[in-house]
């Protein structure tokens, strides 16, 4: 392989009419192109799509963190669909005239080899569910500090590397690369920091992992969205609670005085979730609810008025529950021609970022009510909720009014001695609608609220089948809002065995030494959201590395800790200490009779073969009001298990084992797996 500094070393002098032949070829062939199979393959990128471009560079750890974490959703909430993904490895490498006009990257000579190797692949394969893997697999060894096992991808991915080679070799790559610095060193305006994120030639700038947002947001395209982009009803619809409470009776606060004694506040917030690391705002009703809530913080803070900017949440609230709105950038922007209020302070806070700065504020408000909010519209009078007495709010802030000057609306107020035909209509109009429930909608007054589904996993660490399952199906959960409805756990134990106060894995002495790691992984991070991926990372490093000895799997626990900014202390005190067999014998008690892992069961029913299909399960199983996981393609899956995801048979069990004796202390004897014999 020529060397990183020699293929550099080209004239650019002598490569400008090359480059120029090259751009208009490839303006020229747009319409197909072969692969590296010869088949001729369409690759005009689709026109109703959002264009959605990602500059970068493959050993900055941003870029690589970028691409492993989040990029690649776009494959699992359907993204993929709506948009045209261009991947651009150039970063921030210039062309040095120092030296003899070489390609200089700001990581070395191995990110120059890799931006190259990355952008012959990318013009090889030109198809992007085969190069984004690719590039996936690269960045992952990375972040590790392999980088230069990169060779490795190829074979764990099933693709041809001589294509690559022969276009890395020749002058191909060098062309290819000087086509993305042209593109990078002209973007408008400059990138600034990277990964840079480009939708529709608009940059996100530092708000790049929320990619997903804006291209909901910039899709205009004849088709279906995909579920993480849906929700088409106004605002009014997501929760009609709120909107009937605010356009209904809430708006009565400016008659007859009342607005006189009362310091009116909205909170647009509700029952929004904030998931970490990342900041990342999940919202109760999708996407569109998540934006009009920065709309309307926006407004707040534009408009300190309270009548102006009441007016305007009024005013979208106030559409028809159930009439599609289609655009919901229209809704806002048409309140704004109504009431005459200008569209620029509200555009400028929302693309700044000060919209999602001022919702982070209302939600830290919300999360510190005390007592803790249970529905949504929750109305609190000097700090006191009012609970489902909420249409009778009036009479709470005349109560609690001390001053002299008393408005009209509080000397009509009736002494409440009977339930009028008034007071029951209220609450009739109110009940047709629904609060909406922490976690779930639910009736006004229908206070009992359905159980969560308990879903558990019964898996041993060795496993493919499990590894494949733990990283490709089962971060749905967390990437839908289908964690709002299962109780989810996870069991490391599997096919173990105690055999004569010994245990015995299926895979082996690892094996053993893994369950018990994920076991101390669980107890000191007990929130699933938290151990699940620490545990799916080592899965994914295990069967990247086919691991076969004590240190590699060692190895690849202390990795994943290292990359998701785990301490290692609390899992070396569990284990070293005897607690971690302790834990994992308890995971082997709980362990049901079973055929196979993985195991998967629905409100302790066993799914068996077709626990690939859980979604649906959970979904069929929920009894509350369904989720958008549960709306979408994804709960209608009837994947089945295949002879290219096996599973792991109970009686395919090898005689390796860990002695778990019991000393006179009553702990466990020797903690590390001995080797069979």
């Amino acid at each position: 392989m020529a060397s990183c500094e020699s293929v550099y070393r080209i004239s650019i002098t002598w490569l400008f009419f090359f480059f120029l032949f090259l751009f208009i070829s490839s303006s020229v062939a747009a319409a197909s192109y072969s692969n590296f199979d010869g088949n001729k393959v369409s690759s005009s990128p689709d026109p109703q799509n959002v264009n959605f471009s990602i500059y970068y560079e493959t050993l900055s750890p941003n870029c690589s963190k970028f691409i492993i974490k989040n990029l690649e959703s776009v494959f699992n909430n359907g993204l993929i669909s709506i948009i045209n993904l261009r991947l651009v490895p150039w970063g921030n490498a210039n062309i040095s005239k120092s030296t003899n006009d070489s390609i200089v990257c700001e990581h070395g000579p191995d990110e120059c080899l890799l931006n190259t190797v990355q952008a012959c692949a990318i013009n090889v394969y030109n198809d992007v569910n085969m190069y984004l893997g690719l590039i996936s697999c690269i960045e992952f060894l990375a972040v590790e500090g392999r980088q230069m096992d990169w060779k490795t991808c190829f074979s764990s991915l099933g693709l041809p590397l001589k294509p690559v080679m022969d276009c890395y070799n020749s002058i191909n790559g060098t062309m290819l690369e000087l086509q993305y610095e042209y593109e990078t060193a002209h973007l408008v305006p400059p990138h600034t920091l990277l990964p840079w994120v480009v939708v529709n030639n608009q940059p996100i700038r530092d708000n790049y992992e929320n990619f997903t947002t804006y291209v909901c947001n910039a899709y205009k395209g004849k088709k279906v969205p995909p579920s993480v982009c849906k929700s088409s009803l106004p605002f009014a619809y997501l929760c009609p609670g709120c909107a009937t409470f605010i356009s209904e009776y809430l708006v009565k606060v400016f008659e007859k005085g009342l607005i006189d004694i009362v310091n009116l506040r909205l909170v647009p917030w509700g029952n929004a979730k904030l998931v970490q690391p990342n900041n990342t705002i999940i919202c109760q009703h999708g996407e569109d609810e998540c934006y009009l809530n920065t709309i309307h913080a926006c407004a707040i803070n534009a408009w300190t008025d309270v009548k102006t900017h009441f007016d305007f949440i009024r005013c979208q609230d106030s559409q028809t529950p159930g009439e599609s709105i289609g655009d919901k950038e229209k809704l806002w922007r048409s309140c704004c021609q109504n009431l005459k209020l200008s569209e620029l302070p509200i555009q400028e806070c929302y693309s700044s970022g000060l919209g999602k700065n001022l919702v982070l504020q209302y939600g830290n408000e919300t999360r510190n009510l005390i007592p803790p909010h249970e529905y949504v519209p929750w109305v609190t009078v000097n700090e006191k909720p009012i609970g489902d007495d909420m249409l009778n709010y009036k009479k709470h802030v005349c109560d609690a009014y001390k001053g002299s000057h008393v408005p009209e609306a509080c000397k009509e107020l009736r002494p409440p001695t009977k339930t009028t035909n008034t007071d029951d209509d209220h609450r009739k109009a109110m009940s047709s609608n629904s609060v909406c429930y922490n976690d779930e909608a639910m009736n006004l007054f229908d206070r009992s609220r359905p159980p969560k589904v308990d879903l558990v996993l019964y898996y041993e660490t060795l496993c493919p089948a499990c590894a494949d399952f733990i990283t490709t199906d089962l971060v749905k959960i967390f990437q839908t809002d289908l964690y709002t409805i299962v109780n989810f756990r996870l069991v490391p134990w599997g096919n173990a065995k105690v055999i004569n106060c010994t245990i015995v894995c299926q895979h082996g002495e690892d094996e053993c030494y893994l369950n018990i790691i994920d076991a101390c992984i669980i107890k000191a991070w007990p929130e699933v959201k938290k151990h699940f991926p620490f545990i799916s990372c080592i899965e994914a490093e295990n069967s990247a590395m086919q691991v076969k000895h004590s240190k590699d799997v060692e190895k690849s626990w202390r990795k994943c800790a290292h990359y998701l900014g785990f301490p290692q202390e609390p899992i070396d005190k569990c284990y070293d200490s005897g607690e971690g067999i302790k834990l994992s014998l308890r995971y082997g008690n709980e362990t049901p009779s079973h055929e196979y892992v993985p195991w998967i069961t629905v409100n302790k029913v066993p799914l068996k073969e077709n626990y690939t299909d859980y979604i649906r399960y959970v979904c069929n199983a929920y009894k509350g009001c369904p989720v958008e996981a549960c709306k979408s393609k994804l709960s209608s899956s009837t994947l089945k298990v295949t002879s290219t995801n096996p599973v792991c048979y109970t009686e395919k069990s090898r005689n390796y084992s860990l002695f778990v004796a019991a000393d006179d202390s009553g702990t466990e004897g020797t903690k590390r797996p001995r080797p069979p014999g």
